[in-house]
């Protein structure tokens, strides 16, 4: 019985040791004010897909015939969605940002993998990137839309080809010297004189993106403008005609 009694004068003081140590473990609301964030630290979350709406991203591929990409992204409702425009196809869906990372599954014509950084500016770039995983991806880069290059209405050459957008949906493609014709002498002998006239190979309705770039409406040839690209530090106009090489054209003035 003794025991029995020392054993009840103890209950209140072993009830507050508990008391108190539930208390110590236990996460009181009051902590969020302290350590605001705790659960989802902005550390964790990276850059959010949200903050690429004033972006596009230009990647070229070394092989296949589709080696240029367009993207850019717009909100949805609650959601971005990123436009891939590749030579011959379109690919648009939500996309999502992880740790500042995201990938796009273009469904057929591979998946191109990304992730972001801020420089001491807090402008948004590319930090890595790759294409299945791969080395395929021979260049990629993050552009603001402000520092695309008006194309429309103007003149370019790569090279010694040069071509023309007559007007806002027209393309002229490679002007040369081209033989039109022949001019008939008189006879007896009646020789032929080739007449020449500066004209384009060919002449094909285009589309803008987003006046960022274009395609032609039989989708043989797609451009993007880049305020530099790879070693070239300067404004160009790439272009790729039906899986060749990529061109660097120049803005003639």
């Amino acid at each position: 019985m003794k025991n029995l009694n020392n054993a009840y004068k103890m209950l209140p003081i072993l009830l507050l040791f508990v008391f108190v140590g539930c208390k110590k473990n236990s996460a009181a609301p009051g902590n969020d004010n302290e350590n605001p964030g705790i659960d989802n630290p902005a550390a964790d979350k990276g850059i959010s897909m949200s903050e690429l709406l004033n972006y596009y991203l230009v990647t070229e591929r070394k092989t296949g015939n589709t080696k240029l990409g367009v993207m850019y992204f717009t909100q949805e409702g609650d959601v971005v969605k990123a436009s891939l425009h590749g030579s011959g196809y379109l690919r648009s869906k939500e996309v999502v940002a992880i740790n500042s990372s995201f990938s796009f599954n273009s469904d057929g014509f591979g998946t191109f993998n990304y992730t972001l950084e801020k420089d001491a500016s807090g402008t948004i770039k590319l930090k890595s990137f790759d294409y299945n995983s791969g080395t395929d991806l021979a260049y990629a880069l993050l552009i603001k839309k402000t520092d695309a290059l008006p194309f429309a209405v103007s003149s370019f050459k790569a090279g010694d080809l040069l071509f023309k957008f007559k007007n806002p949906t027209t393309l002229e493609w490679d002007f040369q010297n081209r033989m039109v014709g022949f001019h008939t002498g008189p006879p007896p002998l009646n020789l032929k004189t080739p007449i020449f006239e500066n004209k384009p190979e060919v002449t094909l309705p285009y589309y803008s993106l987003l006046d960022l770039g274009f395609k032609t409406n039989n989708d043989e040839f797609i451009g993007v403008t880049v305020p530099n690209w790879k070693d070239a530090n300067t404004p160009l106009l790439l272009i790729e005609r039906s899986g060749a090489a990529v061109l660097k054209a120049v803005k003639q003035p």
